[in-house]
């Protein structure tokens, strides 16, 4: 699939940032502190990507899926409920 280089380096950024973090509960935790950091690299790739691309970009940089996940995961649970959010958000 032909991707910009651009594209690719948002994704590459992601990934290697999110690598530093052990694959545990304890690395999760670490990531979720630090995932502020990667927020604006990710609304960017998420604005420029179509799914198709997305997906091959996910499945091409692991740390980058993770990180795709966890936000999904954060937003399932407070759409549920599971997670609270403060009335004021």
């Amino acid at each position: 699939m032909k991707i910009s280089s651009k594209k690719r380096k948002l994704a590459k950024i992601i990934d290697k940032g999110v690598k530093q973090y052990p694959n545990n509960e304890h690395g999760d935790i670490q990531l979720l502190q630090a995932s502020y950091d990667y927020m604006d690299t990710f609304k960017q790739l998420m604005d420029s990507c179509d799914q198709e691309e997305l997906n091959f970009l996910c499945n091409e940089h692991p740390g980058l899926y993770r990180f795709a996940q966890m936000l999904e995961n954060m937003a399932q649970g407070i759409q549920s409920g599971a997670i609270s959010v403060p009335k004021d958000h």
